[in-house]
């Protein structure tokens, strides 16, 4: 799923992938770039097709 989220990001020029921790049952992956917004567009369908059980984005607006 990693590269396939690098990948996403790269194609639209949207943010990086900063890294992730896995623990607990639990993915959390971190991304970083100028617009939350257009980051969560291009890895959304890629996140929605891993398998879990439940998914979350905080997203967090720069100033």
């Amino acid at each position: 799923m990693e590269r396939k989220v690098e990948a996403a990001l790269a194609i639209d020029d949207a943010g990086e992938l900063d890294g992730d921790e896995f623990g607990a049952g639990h993915v959390t992956i971190y991304l970083y770039g100028p617009d939350a917004d257009r980051m969560l567009a291009a890895v959304e369908s890629i996140v929605r097709r891993f398998p879990s059980p439940s998914r979350r984005a905080y997203l967090r607006y720069g100033t």
